[in-house]
């Protein structure tokens, strides 16, 4: 094998180190920004169940309390005479 073969053999296989590394820095790139954007869903959808536990805590309550004050409060007709 010449030195000029030997060359043309060391640049090709330069040439595909370079681009290897070059695809998984766009690789690297593109899970980086996937794992960003299932973080913030995962923020977001916390936020939602937090709102939603809390629905579900004080809407009862809130219900149950306005149902009671309205009993107390209101006298039927039947009971006035």
């Amino acid at each position: 094998m010449s030195d000029y073969e030997e060359a043309k053999e060391l640049a090709t296989l330069k040439a595909q180190v370079g681009l290897l590394l070059k695809d998984s820095d766009g690789a690297d790139d593109s899970r980086r920004e996937i794992f960003q954007r299932i973080g913030a869903l995962e923020r977001r959808m916390s936020q939602v169940l937090v709102i939603a536990i809390v629905l579900c805590t004080v809407l009862p309550v809130a219900v149950e309390s306005i149902v009671h004050h309205v009993r107390s409060t209101v006298t039927p007709a039947h009971v006035r005479r």
